[in-house]
């Protein structure tokens, strides 16, 4: 095999590749030999095909395949011996390809260029110091406890950290507003997922209850200063899970909490932490 490299503008590679034919012919003429026992063709017995009607008939295709398997292989190998390491995909184009003549093909492709860093000594860095104390270890293991808290089912008013779904209507003087309504929201009651006064109007709630709910939007909120959204919340119990569930409260966007009419269904479930857990900070 041989191999050449020309050097094109910036990172640019030409790789130039002559395979000889013997290599080609040979392969080509030992897949069509092993096809030979497999072919089938009317008017001869298995296996007892004449070699020249194998080649007219599937010469073409096998040797296709053969020049692209050569051209894989031998493109490889000549990256190997050129030391030539590629940023990309080549571009290859074959220049001869039939029979009997040397396969050449060239390959056009950019390299990775070879980068110094120098003066690196003198740099000076300074490794940040982070004491950790056992508070900082009770904060982390029960905020991990309560992500893996497992929820269930209770028969009471709805609490701070209870996990609430809820089905609302939200309604800003008389008109609907985008993402006014929604269906079985879950909300951890006590984790600020809504404003405070929302999550206040559902504690308290029994499942199946519907309420009112009236808030007035902050000073500088945005596009809503001065506007009261009313909601009713209802509650099904059967819905409700407490804490530890593995789904999120967090399906009722902030802007519907901000406004609106709300029915829907408020259950409350209890938090439980799971056996092995460490009660943090208690």
């Amino acid at each position: 095999m041989q191999v050449s490299v020309e050097s094109g503008d910036g990172l640019e590679r030409t790789l130039k590749v002559q395979v000889p034919s013997e290599q080609v012919d040979s392969k080509v003429d030992e897949k069509l030999r092993e096809m030979r026992g497999q072919v089938r063709l009317q008017g001869f017995r298995p296996g007892k095909v004449p070699m020249k009607v194998v080649q007219k008939r599937y010469g073409p295709q096998v040797r296709s395949e053969v020049l692209d398997e050569v051209v894989r292989t031998t493109y490889s190998e000549a990256l190997e011996q050129e030391s030539l390491r590629p940023a990309g995909t080549p571009d290859i184009q074959p220049l001869t390809v039939e029979p009997g003549k040397d396969l050449e093909y060239e390959a056009r492709f950019e390299v990775i260029p070879d980068i110094e860093v120098e003066g690196v000594e003198s740099i000076e860095l300074e490794r940040p110091a982070v004491d950790i104390e056992a508070a900082d270890v009770d904060r982390i293991l029960e905020r991990l406890r309560r992500q893996h808290a497992e929820y269930h089912p209770v028969e009471r008013a709805a609490d701070e950290g209870d996990r609430v779904s809820i089905d609302f209507d939200g309604k800003v003087d008389g008109e609907d507003f985008e993402g006014n309504q929604g269906e079985d929201v879950e909300i951890t009651l006590g984790e600020g997922q809504m404003p405070a006064p929302f999550e206040e109007g559902l504690t308290g709630m029994q499942a199946g209850e519907q309420k009112t709910i009236r808030y007035t939007f902050p000073d500088g909120f945005p596009g809503y200063h001065d506007r009261r959204p009313r909601g009713r919340v209802c509650g099904d119990h059967e819905k409700g899970r407490s804490p530890g569930a593995a789904r999120s409260g967090r399906g009722l966007r902030r802007d519907a909490g901000h406004r609106g009419r709300y029915r829907g269904a408020a259950l409350a479930h209890r938090r439980e932490p799971r056996a092995g857990t460490r009660p943090g900070g208690s």
